[in-house]
C-alpha cells in the first residue's frame, strides 16, 4: 500500500508530503489546478519518463519519493533476487531528477530504470494511462482466466503441467540420444580404447608412490654399479700392463745403488696393489645383485602410469574414477538405440494424453471465459457502457506450451457496428479508466495488488452511472488503498479520506499543493463540485445527504469479483 508521497521541486510543486492510508483517497480541485500532477508524480516515482523542462524553475533538480508499507511476496523476492534489502515491511523508493541524469533508488540502493518499472508495477496499479498495467499486458489475459476460472481450471492445468513436465524431459533426452546417435559409434570406438589402455596398464592404488621409492633406491645402485665397471674398465685399459712393464725394466737396473732398489721396490709393490685393487673390483662386481633389465622395466612401467596420471586426471584414484565413467558410457551408448525406441514410443503416449489434456483445460477455460464474460459485462454496463461486448478470445497454437495449447486475449467493442479489439487499443482514458474498474472489480482478489489510482474515470458521466462507479470504487477501498482523481461529487462523495489540489502565489511564484480536508471541509468541497463555485445551505444539504447515501448503500466487501471455487 502506498503510505507516503513526498515530491519537491517538481513542475508547479514547490514541495508536498501527504501520508495515504487504507481506502478509497479521493483527489480533487478546481480546473487548472494540477490534479494531474499528482497522477503524474506517482508514475515518474515508479519509472515513468520525466517530461523536458518538469523541473521547477529556479530548482537545480527535482525529487520524488515514494513509500510503500507490507509489500507483497512476490515484491520482497524480486528485490531479494536483485541485491537490494526487502526484510522490513517498507519500501522506500527515490527518483532524483537532474537536467541530465536521473537517479534511481530503492530502500537506498541504485538501481536501473528497468528493475525500477519491474517493481513498480507490482505496487500500483495506475488506471488513466496505458503504463504500468498489468490488465493491459496480454501475456496476463490467460493467467487472469485461469485464476478466475476456480478449482475446475486450477486441476485441469494441475494435470496438465504434470504431463507437460514428463512430456518435455522425454522430449529432451530423445533429442539428446539422436544427437548422441550421430557420433555414437566413434564415442564406441574412444571409449573401448580408453578402456583398453587402463585395462591393459593394471592399475593399482598407490603402486605409483610405491615404485617411487623403489625406484630411488635404484637409481643409487644403478649409479653405484656402473661406477664399479667404469673403475675397473680404466685399470683395464692399461694401468696394470704398464706397471708390469715397469717392474721388469726396473728390476734390472736394481742392483746399481741403493736409489735404483728404491724405485725397484715402489714399483713392486704398486704392481701388487693394483692387482689386488683389480681383484676387489672384480669380486664387488661379481657380487652385487644390481638387475638392469628389472631397473628398466620399472623405469618404463612408471612412465606408463604418469602417461595415464597425465591423461586421466592426475592421480591413479582419477584415472579409475575416469574408467568406470567410460565404462558406463559406452553401456549406454551400447543400449542407446533400444533407449531410443523405448523413449519414443513413451513420448507417444505422453503426447497423446498430453493433448487431451489441453483439451480439457480448453474446455474448462472456455466455460470460465463465457461467465467472465457475463460478469464484466454485466458490470460495464453498469457503468454506463450500454452497448459494449467484452470478449474472451482463444488462439489455438501448435505445439504443447507452458500455458497449454492456448492463447487468451481480452477484446471488447464499446459503440454499435464496430468490431472488439484488443484492449490495450483503447484510446479514451476515461473510459479505459471505467474499463479497468471493471475488470479489477470482477478480479480484484486475484492479486497481490493493494494500491490503484484512477484518473479520468468519470471523464463523459454523470449522475447514476457516477454513483455506480463510485459505489465500486469504494467497495474496492474496503480491500485495499484505492486513489481517484475526479471532479464528480458522487465519487467525491465516497471518499474515506479527501485531499484537496490547489494553487496558490508566493513570492511571486504559483505553486501546487495538496491538503488533506477534515470532515467539514470534506462536505464542503462535494458541495462546491455539486453546486459550483457557490457554496449555499442547499448544497450542503444535498451534499450531506450525498455523503450518508453512499456509507449506507456501497456493497459488502466482497461484492462485484468472485473467486470461483
Amino acid at each position: 500500500m502506498l503510505e507516503n508521497i513526498h515530491v519537491k521541486n517538481l513542475a508547479l510543486i514547490k514541495e508536498i508530503d501527504i501520508a495515504m492510508g487504507p481506502g478509497l483517497l479521493i483527489v480533487t480541485g478546481e480546473t487548472g489546478a494540477g490534479k494531474s500532477l499528482i497522477m503524474g508524480s506517482v508514475a515518474i516515482g515508479l519509472g515513468a519518463k520525466v517530461p523536458k523542462d518538469f523541473i521547477s524553475e529556479g530548482a537545480e533538480e527535482a525529487l520524488v519519493e515514494l513509500t510503500f508499507r507490507n509489500p507483497s511476496p512476490a515484491v520482497r523476492n524480486l528485490l531479494t533476487e536483485n541485491g537490494i534489502e526487502a526484510s522490513s515491511d517498507e519500501i522506500l523508493i527515490q527518483r532524483m531528477i537532474r537536467p541530465k541524469r536521473t537517479v534511481n533508488r530503492i530502500n537506498f540502493q541504485t538501481v536501473n530504470l528497468a528493475l525500477l518499472r519491474q517493481v513498480g508495477a507490482y505496487l500500483i496499479q495506475m488506471h488513466g494511462q496505458h503504463d504500468n498495467q498489468i490488465l493491459l499486458d496480454e501475456r496476463m489475459h490467460i493467467k487472469i482466466l485461469d485464476r478466475y476460472g476456480g478449482t475446475p481450471v486450477r486441476e485441469a492445468r494441475t494435470a496438465y503441467e504434470e504431463l507437460h513436465r514428463r512430456y518435455r524431459t522425454l522430449d529432451a533426452e530423445i533429442r539428446t540420444l539422436t544427437e548422441q546417435r550421430k557420433t555414437r559409434d566413434t564415442d564406441m570406438d574412444y571409449c573401448n580404447y580408453v578402456l583398453r589402455e587402463i585395462d591393459e596398464a593394471a592399475v593399482v592404488i598407490g603402486e605409483d608412490d610405491a615404485l617411487r621409492t623403489t625406484y630411488r633406491t635404484a637409481v643409487a645402485r644403478k649409479n653405484a654399479y656402473e661406477d664399479l665397471l667404469a673403475a675397473y674398465a680404466a685399470l683395464d685399459r692399461g694401468t696394470a700392463d704398464a706397471l708390469a712393464e715397469t717392474v721388469r725394466i726396473l728390476e734390472r737396473t736394481a742392483t746399481t745403488g741403493e736409489a735404483y732398489q728404491n724405485v725397484y721396490d715402489i714399483a713392486v709393490e704398486s704392481e701388487i696393489l693394483i692387482q689386488n685393487l683389480q681383484a676387489d673390483l672384480r669380486n664387488l662386481i661379481d657380487a652385487d645383485d644390481y638387475d638392469d633389465e628389472m631397473f628398466q622395466k620399472m623405469d618404463a612401467r612408471i612412465d606408463v602410469l604418469n602417461h595415464l596420471k597425465r591423461k586421466y586426471g592426475g592421480t591413479l584414484e582419477a584415472v579409475l574414477a575416469h574408467r568406470d565413467e567410460v565404462a558406463e558410457r559406452l553401456d549406454a551408448l551400447a543400449d542407446s538405440e533400444e533407449r531410443l525406441t523405448a523413449m519414443t514410443a513413451e513420448r507417444e503416449k505422453a503426447e497423446t494424453a498430453l493433448a487431451e489434456a489441453a483439451k480439457i483445460l480448453r474446455a474448462r477455460r472456455v466455460a470460465a471465459a463465457r461467465q467472465l464474460e457475463k460478469e464484466i459485462t454485466a458490470v460495464l454496463e453498469e457503468l454506463h457502457f450500454l452497448q459494449v461486448v467484452f470478449e474472451v478470445r482463444f488462439t489455438e497454437y501448435d505445439g504443447f506450451g507452458s500455458d497449454g495449447t492456448d492463447g487468451v486475449s481480452f477484446y471488447i467493442s464499446l459503440n454499435v457496428g464496430h468490431k472488439p479489439k484488443p484492449l490495450a487499443d483503447v484510446s479514451s482514458g476515461g473510459e479505459l479508466s471505467r474499463i479497468m474498474l471493471a475488470l479489477q472489480s470482477v478480479i480484484t482478489d486475484m492479486f497481490d495488488m493493494e494500491s490503484m489510482i484512477f484518473d479520468e474515470i468519470d471523464a463523459g458521466i454523470s449522475g447514476k452511472t457516477a454513483v455506480m462507479v463510485a459505489r465500486r470504487l469504494k467497495a474496492m477501498g474496503r480491500r485495499g488503498q484505492i486513489i481517484c482523481i475526479t471532479h464528480a461529487p458522487q465519487i467525491a462523495a465516497a471518499g474515506d479520506r479527501h485531499f484537496k489540489i490547489h494553487k496558490q502565489v508566493a513570492d511571486g511564484m504559483t505553486t501546487t499543493c495538496l491538503t488533506p480536508l477534515n470532515e467539514t471541509e470534506h462536505l464542503a468541497e462535494v458541495a462546491r463540485l455539486l453546486g459550483g463555485m457557490e457554496v449555499t445551505d442547499a448544497t450542503l444539504a444535498n451534499a450531506r445527504e450525498l455523503i450518508q447515501s453512499m456509507d449506507k448503500s456501497v456493497p459488502p466487501a466482497d461484492a462485484g469479483g468472485k473467486r470461483r471455487e
